[in-house]
């Protein structure tokens, strides 16, 4: 219900002011190399972050334009800040080895690069350069900027992004048939990311993706993109496997070689009674032994083998590891937040 309630954020948004969305561009294209004569009258999409019109060039191209929201650069770093001193605090409450404050710096470093939409034209080519050989299917809007270092030869700026129009269906707007080709294009090209390439898009939620009639897969937004080293590729490569064969001990050990679990297990206690308690009440992390919490983990996801489960689903099994997570010492490296957060949408987006 979540979820669904915040799909809305994605391209359904309430809009903001046309006229001030089209002097930004006025402003920010001024001396750019590509000249729009057009805009239409209402943006086609509006997001938490940026809304989009269709244009028109004076060569008569089609273009998507993208204009960050006023004021949204404010927004971002006030609302980073309130949620780094909140999580700081629980670092506090808690203890434990996990530096929430380190993951909420990588989270508002990844939004701030979004926030630069030169940056993610950069992103866009680079990803379109690493994939295209192996994902024919795969489709890149190109960025309407010039190559050249003058600041003045860009029309791609830190507010307004033009890339070319396409023309594409989202995934509930397409027959059956088509829907489930465009989910296996999105799961081949996630996997290629993760396990090939290394260069991940961090945000393939359904506003990002569309199908085009020529049965290409189409990616839109490279504002947060991550990349993984040969080692980290490998780890999930393992823990991967250890999934889909529902071999969970197998999972735990790929987990240490993440590093999503401490080398000692520990549980969550009351400190006066050394009881385990839920880890949203106040406690302390005391030891246990390495045959109790491997048990418990293989038990909270063993339960995922059940058909009412949905086995193998990353949602369901992220969901199980979260709630083993209130009793027992989970530790999330930051590479890895953008990795899950990709992983979970486009496994929301499948189902």
């Amino acid at each position: 219900e979540a979820a669904a309630g915040l799909e809305s954020l994605q391209d359904s948004n309430k809009p903001f002011d046309d006229a001030l969305a089209k002097t930004a561009v006025a402003e920010e294209l001024a001396d750019a190399p590509l000249e729009l004569i057009e805009l239409s009258k209402g943006p086609v999409a509006a997001a938490s972050l940026a809304q989009v019109y269709k244009g028109e060039t004076a060569g008569g191209a089609a273009v998507a334009v993208k204009v960050r929201r006023p004021g949204v650069v404010d927004q971002v770093a006030l609302d980073c800040y309130a949620v780094r001193l909140l999580l700081a605090w629980l670092q506090d409450f808690w203890g434990g080895t996990v530096d929430y404050p380190a993951i909420v710096n990588e989270v508002t470093a990844g939004l701030f690069r979004e926030l630069d939409f030169r940056k993610e034209a950069s992103n866009a080519a680079r990803f379109w350069e690493a994939h295209a050989a192996d994902a024919t299917y795969l489709r890149v809007p190109r960025a309407g900027f010039s190559r050249e270092t003058r600041e003045n030869a860009w029309s791609v700026t830190p507010r307004v992004h033009v890339a070319e129009w396409v023309e594409g269906k989202a995934l509930g707007a397409l027959p059956p048939a088509r829907q489930r080709a465009m989910v296996r294009k999105g799961l081949d090209v996630c996997f290629l990311q993760l396990f090939g390439t290394g260069f991940v898009h961090a945000d393939p939620h359904y506003g990002n993706m569309l199908y085009d009639p020529d049965d290409r897969l189409v990616l839109l937004d490279f504002g947060l993109v991550t990349r993984l080293t040969t080692s980290q590729r490998e780890a999930l490569s393992t823990a991967v496997a250890a999934i889909v064969d529902e071999d969970w001990p197998a999972l735990l050990e790929a987990f240490r070689e993440i590093g999503l679990v401490p080398p000692k297990p520990n549980i969550w206690c009351d400190a006066r009674t050394g009881e385990p308690v839920s880890g949203l009440l106040p406690g302390v992390w005391k030891a246990c032994s390495e045959e109790e919490f491997s048990e418990s983990f293989v038990e909270a996801l063993r339960d995922c083998s059940d058909e009412e489960c949905s086995a193998g689903s990353f949602t369901e099994i992220t969901a199980r590891l979260t709630e083993l997570a209130l009793t027992y010492q989970f530790v999330l490296p930051p590479w890895l937040l953008f990795v899950v957060r990709a992983v979970v949408t486009l496994d929301g987006f499948a189902a």
